[in-house]
């Protein structure tokens, strides 16, 4: 008879630093790094692999059923999939309840999987009271986050930024480049700024997540985008919820309604939004607006404000961009379609750098995809004659 898949949690608060403890029996214990940090993250992981949240602010007075939920939040999909047993002795009732509504909007992305296993453990109910406090939005610093900074600005939200989302451990450098230049954003934009540091991507064995249910979307599919983003994020901000007294929490879109006919997303409306915890909703922002369409507003914005925006969008280059990966020049052409200077959103526009970008585009290097579409249409309307233009247009004509 097969062994169980079972795993009993037990988190601990010493200040502002969550610490989750859990043992875990059955078959799905290949999904953990039990022993070491292992997989494509383990050079970068710092030799952390168990599971924590280090927060800026005292987070002392947090319940327990409450403290669970990022762990939970990071944990639950890996259960569905093995059918797995997960035991707490205490859980916030709404997060609890939530948890079916999430679990079907998995079900509704991947039809072809299986969600089954449960969350067992004393539902508490727990609320954050009054008065309401501005919302949370997560922030790394990107096109969505900077769209969704923007559109929210009158609430005047806080900032988060999280350390281990796609800046690791071994990376400290990087990531003081990148927490200082998102806490001036806050600071130039008059809304607040905190960052977590969290582990919450090194527990998990994300190598053989892959090969197991990854693969089933596409052969280069990966758990991170396709599973963990998006409820992993939210969770980890119910602790700070809870002592601020925040009702809302803002994830921003990352692919557009349309785009999701094409793209799989663990970040999807169906799962952000389903999520609940202590009388606080997730807001999943701005599903209906696309990536050009972004980008026109925030160009919009910094014109409007007279004030520079520096975005952060490369998968290259830590802490900057580096101006030649396919990310940053889609967003540096997105930019000068919508008649603005990228050097004022963070991309170097220096003869060198320029002189780069024309060659790599001539020589077909870069690989344009479906968010280049509107970018080369706007870019063909405004006939622009900068060399490095004409090298996209000339490479790639609109509707080629």
């Amino acid at each position: 008879m097969p062994q169980e898949n079972l795993m009993h949690v037990t988190p601990h608060i010493e200040g502002d630093m969550l610490r989750i403890s859990y043992r875990v029996s059955g078959p799905w214990t290949e999904a953990f790094n039990l022993e070491r940090p292992a997989g494509r993250l383990a050079p970068v992981s710092g030799g952390i692999y168990d599971f924590f949240c280090h927060y800026g602010t005292d987070i002392s007075d947090v319940p327990a059923s409450i403290a669970v939920i990022p762990f939970l939040c990071n944990v639950m999909p890996v259960a569905w999939l093995y059918d797995a047993t997960v035991h707490v002795e205490e859980v916030d009732r709404d997060f609890a309840q939530s948890l079916g509504n999430v679990r079907e909007g998995y079900a509704a992305v991947y039809p072809w999987l299986n969600f089954s296993g449960r969350l067992e453990g004393r539902k508490v109910r727990n609320d954050v009271g009054r008065p309401q406090s501005p919302p949370l939005i997560f922030f790394s610093g990107g096109v969505d986050a900077a769209f969704s900074m923007l559109g929210n600005r009158a609430l005047c939200p806080t900032l988060l930024t999280i350390w281990g989302a796609d800046i690791f451990f071994r990376e400290a450098e990087p990531w003081q480049k990148v927490e200082a230049a998102n806490r001036r954003t806050a600071q130039d934009f008059g809304v607040g700024f905190e960052s977590i540091k969290s582990s919450f991507r090194l527990f998990l064995n994300t190598d053989v997540l892959d090969r197991a249910f990854s693969s089933t979307i596409y052969h280069w599919a990966s758990w991170w985008p396709n599973f963990q983003f998006g409820i992993g994020l939210l969770g980890l901000a119910a602790p700070l919820a809870w002592v601020r007294k925040s009702r809302t929490i803002i994830i921003s879109s990352s692919i557009s309604k349309e785009d999701s006919r094409r793209i799989y997303s663990a970040s999807d409306p169906m799962t952000d939004m389903a999520l609940r915890f202590a009388g606080c909703q997730c807001q999943h922002y701005d599903f209906t607006i696309d990536r050009q369409q972004k980008i026109a507003f925030i160009c919009e914005q910094a014109r409007l404000l007279d004030q520079p925006i520096a975005l952060r969008v490369c998968w290259q280059s830590s802490g900057e961009n580096c101006g030649l990966c396919e990310k940053c020049m889609r967003t540096f052409f997105a930019i000068l379609a919508e008649g603005s200077d990228p050097g004022q959103f963070g991309f170097r526009m220096d003869d060198d750098i320029l002189e780069k970008i024309t060659g790599l585009i001539a020589a077909g290097t870069v690989k344009p995809n479906l968010f280049w579409d509107d970018l080369i249409q706007k870019l063909h309307t405004a006939n622009r004659t900068e060399p490095y233009i004409r090298a996209i247009l000339d490479r790639y004509p609109p509707g080629s």
